[in-house]
């Protein structure tokens, strides 16, 4: 039995890159080879055709876990539920990303100078999108690690760095069992569970380490908000961001700092709600009546902030009439 295990949620509708996502933790070199286990999450096209792919010697290390369609914290959440006894490192990885050959070495490097949890820094693939440098985590002031340049122990407040612009990419991800392996993904909202991961290990270690390089490549089609802000999808993603932090406040004691910056992130979403609304409804789209409803029950102040952007609109739109008016 091998001391890693890598869980891989699955879902695509048409032909994936699972197995060659799988060979990529395969073969990492200079640790054991990794126990995979797949969970197809009701795939349109089955994880077994793509896993077909793979040789009867690299299917020795993957597991299959078959499940009705839930979403992915239920997959992943069925993955560590499968995780055997005397594993001691548990990595994440999607199915349509690519580790670098010595991703798992890092990892291990780090967390065996008695770290509990580790990440490192991504790029989406053939565009440049380097993760670190898009949400301004700046590594150079955490301490290196012996041996090695771009190995780092994180130096500071890892919850207040996760409430916004993590820099945490799922993918890049590895921790120890024997501290974190009860932790789950949340299952409420259907997004942004990750976010809520990375706050319950910021609550339970202050061992994290991670590495400044490069070493997983995302899928370039993951990138959000790729529809634009003024779409239905934009307004769903509002919700789910309205309905994560609420249940960052149920869950955790924030600091006054940490409201606030929960509050002022809460306030922004609101007002992008609004003005999405309204782009929608001035482009000749009705927005999702379901969505609408359900944003005013989590966040009622949105109905002010609704009255608030348009009599300002209309105001402006008043004064431009008064003074074009003026010229003649």
């Amino acid at each position: 039995m091998s001391s890693i295990a890598v869980i891989i949620p699955f879902f695509a509708r048409g032909p994936a890159v699972l197995a060659r996502t799988v060979r990529t933790a395969l073969v990492q070199r200079y640790v054991p080879v990794p126990l995979i286990i797949v969970v197809d999450d009701g795939s349109p096209q089955p994880a077994a055709i793509e896993l077909a792919e793979l040789t009867a010697e690299e299917m020795r290390h993957v597991r299959l876990i078959r499940q009705e369609n839930r979403g992915p914290p239920f997959a992943r959440n069925a993955g560590l539920d499968a995780v055997p006894d005397g594993v001691e490192w548990i990595a994440l990885l999607d199915a349509d990303d690519l580790w670098a050959p010595d991703h798992l070495a890092r990892a291990l490097s780090a967390l065996g100078q008695g770290y509990d949890f580790y990440f490192t820094n991504h790029e989406r693939q053939g565009d440049g999108f380097v993760h670190f440098t898009h949400c301004g985590f700046d590594p150079s002031p955490h301490p290196r690690l012996p041996g090695s340049d771009t190995l780092h122990a994180f130096d500071g407040d890892f919850f207040t760095s996760n409430l916004t612009r993590s820099p945490v990419g799922t993918s890049t991800v590895v921790y120890r069992k024997s501290i974190l392996g009860s932790l789950r993904f949340v299952l409420f909202p259907w997004t942004w569970e990750d976010l809520m991961f990375w706050l319950e290990v910021a609550s339970r270690t202050k061992r994290i380490a991670f590495d400044s390089s490069v070493m997983v490549q995302y899928d370039p089609g993951g990138i959000a908000g790729a529809d634009g802000w003024r779409s239905l999808a934009e307004l769903r993603r509002k919700l789910w961001y309205i309905q994560h932090f609420a249940n960052v406040k149920a869950r955790f004691r924030l600091t006054r700092a940490q409201a606030e910056i929960v509050d002022d992130t809460v306030r922004r979403h609101t007002e992008g709600f609004v003005v999405a609304v309204l782009g929608l409804l001035r482009h000749g789209t009705t927005p999702d009546l379901r969505v609408v409803r359900d944003f005013i029950r989590w966040r009622p102040q949105v109905v002010w902030t609704f009255l608030t952007l348009v009599s300002r609109h209309i105001g402006l739109q008043i004064l431009g009439s008064r003074r074009q008016s003026a010229r003649y």
